[in-house]
């Protein structure tokens, strides 16, 4: 991010699957829902090992009840907030398990694998038509709806998910289910626009963009305004930079055709997008799709006034290159000259003449400065800098001359966050503090030089003296999203995983006014 009120669109893809739940874990690896386990068998004797000693025990859940062996443990989702998915041995989950992460891994691995109950209501197999005949327990109805280990109790609003390999355990734990209660009646979930980019100017002002336009609002949400520049679609615009509530720049892709190679329409406004002016930047000739092609459709903004800016265009390469193309404004984007991008990365500009960018291929992850406004780049490295490192750190910032580092560990199930500050030698920064937890930062914030925010899921951390002291808090809702903006110590913006069923669902847009301890959606272009 270029700065409080900046984004861009580049590399925002990740999937995310949430439901409500009735998970039981019979040990074993994560399994993909529907992949290869066959039906079990009755008549079978449950497995000795996972049954235990006790014998089983009923549990009640969502007007259901189903027995599981005695001694495995029940978490519940939804009142246990810092509970986590473990497949390394048998338990019984509870809830809703959206935003929920695994477990640390484990190096002890357990055989088997799941079954899994969902409210068939909050789940993408609401609709789906039978595939096979029926299978009855307790008088109610399944029915097979994508493979025979996906099954579907209308009766029940349940689907169950076999894919445990003990056969027999599998089978008694369904033979089990029975209803208990009133079934309750799902609450559908007010329909949130998804959101792909978003700014903050000061608390409570800011600008979102969805799929219907480029949005901004004065009043925390309450209200929004379509700014879109005119003529442009909303699937168009690539990047968006708003320097405060008054100056803002958004970029529209424009694909290159036979007779002209592609461009960037860049658009500038002084009065908070009621009116625009438009600039085109034709980008280098190319084929589409040609090797090192130019990306028009994500472009990353920065300015450090109204009138010194930067526009920085990724070139699509394979994994092993990292490359952009970077032009520079000192008018207020009328006119634009080519810089020079060592990499493909956020750009951070806090002077016409002083910043930074990062990125690589793989884990090569480097920090390079300007001291030319990007003319030419150096490379900046920081104490305990890894040489070869085993896969590559995140790299947040520098904000305010702070800079934070995450080195993941081997396994990939958490990390060091540390934080490092300039030193005007070599190495250029040198370690000052660190986050006292092992979980992975997913976002940070530093609002000032000495007042920091971090998301590392379930918790969001806070300090006001440059990391002496940390306050730990579980946020409401639990928060794991990427792209954070703080306007101050209490009132923020962050862009949060949609829960539902399907890989992608996109981005909702949260607004805390305390902290980040509680966090209220919001809808932009709702009226």
């Amino acid at each position: 991010m270029g700065g409080l009120w900046g984004g861009g669109l580049a590399g925002r893809a990740a999937w995310r699957a949430g439901r409500v739940v009735l998970l039981i874990a019979v040990a074993g690896v994560a399994a993909v829902a529907g992949c290869g386990v066959q039906h079990p068998h009755a008549g079978v004797r449950p497995s000795a090992s996972l049954q235990g000693s006790g014998g089983w025990k009923p549990v009640g859940y969502a007007g259901i009840k189903v027995d599981i062996p005695a001694s495995w443990p029940v978490v519940n989702l939804g009142t246990d907030r810092t509970a986590c998915f473990s497949y390394n041995g048998p338990a019984l989950y509870l809830g809703w398990d959206a935003d929920v992460p695994s477990c640390p891994a484990s190096p002890a691995r357990s055989p088997a694998g799941i079954v899994e109950l969902a409210q068939l209501s909050a789940t993408s197999y609401a609709a789906a038509r039978p595939m096979g005949a029926p299978v009855t327990v307790h008088g109610q109805a399944g029915y097979p709806v994508k493979g025979p280990k996906i099954l579907a109790f209308p009766g029940l609003d349940l689907l169950v998910l076999l894919e445990a390999s003990d056969q027999a355990t599998d089978r008694h734990i369904l033979d089990s289910l029975r209803q208990a209660g009133p079934i309750p009646t799902p609450s559908p979930a007010p329909a949130l626009t998804p959101v792909s980019a978003m700014g903050l100017a000061r608390a409570g002002a800011g600008w979102a963009l969805t799929g219907q336009g480029l949005f901004a609002t004065g009043t925390d949400g309450r209200r929004w305004a379509n700014i879109t520049p005119p003529g442009v679609r909303p699937g168009r615009v690539s990047g968006v930079f708003f320097l405060d509530a008054r100056h803002g720049w958004a970029a529209a892709g424009v694909r290159p055709g036979p007779q002209h190679p592609p461009s960037e329409v860049i658009y500038r406004t002084a009065d908070g997008g009621a009116r625009w002016q438009a600039t085109q930047l034709p980008l280098p000739t190319q084929r589409y799709y040609d090797t090192g092609f130019v990306d028009w459709a994500s472009a990353d903004l920065a300015f450090t006034g109204p009138l010194h800016g930067w526009i920085e265009l990724p070139r699509a390469t394979n994994t092993s290159h990292s490359e952009a193309v970077l032009y520079r404004t000192a008018d207020g984007g009328r006119s634009w000259a080519q810089a020079r991008a060592p990499v493909a990365g956020p750009i951070t500009f806090t002077t016409a003449t002083h910043g930074w960018t990062s990125g690589g291929a793989g884990p090569n992850q480097r920090l390079y400065a300007t001291g030319d406004g990007g003319q030419s780049w150096q490379q900046q490295t920081w104490a305990g800098e890894p040489a070869s490192p085993h896969t590559g750190p995140a790299i947040f910032g520098p904000q305010h001359q702070i800079l934070a580092i995450e080195t993941p560990n081997v396994a990939q199930t958490g990390g060091t966050l540390t934080f490092y500050t300039p030193t005007g030698t070599d190495p250029a920064w040198r370690p000052a503090v660190g986050l006292p937890s092992r979980l992975t930062a997913d976002a940070v914030a530093v609002v000032r030089s000495s007042d920091w925010v971090v998301i590392a899921d379930p918790y969001l951390f806070t300090t006001t003296d440059a990391g002496r002291h940390w306050t730990r808090v579980l946020t409401t809702p639990r928060i794991d999203g990427a792209e954070l903006a703080m306007a101050d110590a209490q009132h923020g913006w962050i862009l949060q995983p949609a829960a539902c069923d399907s890989f992608n669902c996109g981005d909702q847009l949260l607004t805390t006014t305390d902290g980040g301890r509680t966090w209220t959606p919001l809808n932009p272009g709702a009226r």
